[in-house]
């Protein structure tokens, strides 16, 4: 099976947001610190004196940027930029994990719900009819994004399951999700006797 390897990228220690092909990162002269190039530029546009590294507090010379952290980052138009997003999610910089095919294509449903957890453990303790607008649309982009994946990945039902049990939602979206998958699986159960599982994607996704 082929398969990529990600890199945990290291944060900004200014605005903590991980390095990326948006947030560049820079290496400062001659202290060697780093920091991204959208907080050098706030820097230097709100001080009126010599600048100075934010972690050592000598005097910068110049900025460049980090080359080698730059030739560790993701070329975004040959990978994937959700299974990056995924690896982000880490706490951790610096580590190598190996992501195949599979969980590249669940990325993007991996990562609304880890994102999200905190909205789903709230949504999770409301009754149906009090959710919000914005609850029903965070719901309805969950199960949209995980029906993309049983589609593209063709799973069985005992894996769909399986899944909705690995993302360890809060115990109201996991019998949502079951009560979701069984009535995909009858439907497209029901379309193939006619070929016409591509419906599917055309009926507009409710709640």
């Amino acid at each position: 099976m082929s398969f990529r390897t990600y890199i945990t990228m290291p944060k900004c220690p200014i605005c903590l947001t991980r390095y990326s092909n948006d947030v560049k990162p820079l290496i400062l002269q001659p202290c060697c610190h780093g920091l991204c190039e959208g907080c050098m530029a706030k820097y230097r546009e709100t001080s009126d004196e010599e600048i100075k590294c934010p972690q050592c507090r000598e005097i910068i010379i110049e900025e460049k940027p980090n080359y080698d952290m730059v030739d560790m980052m993701p070329d975004e138009y040959e990978t994937r930029l959700w299974a990056q997003k995924l690896v982000d999610c880490m706490e951790r910089a610096g580590i190598s994990v190996v992501v195949t095919p599979k969980i590249e294509i669940m990325s993007k449903f991996i990562v609304t719900r880890v994102i999200n957890d905190e909205r789903l453990q709230t949504i999770g303790l409301k009754t149906k009819q009090e959710w919000t607008e914005t609850d029903s649309r965070l719901v309805r982009e969950l199960k949209q994004e995980f029906n993309d994946c049983i589609n593209v990945l063709d799973m069985e039902f005992q894996e769909a399951t399986k899944w909705v049990q690995v993302m360890n939602l809060p115990p109201f979206f996991e019998n949502y999700f079951i009560t979701q998958v069984i009535t995909m699986f009858e439907n497209k159960k029901f379309l193939k006797e006619f070929e016409a599982e591509w419906l599917m994607d055309l009926i507009p996704m409710s709640v």
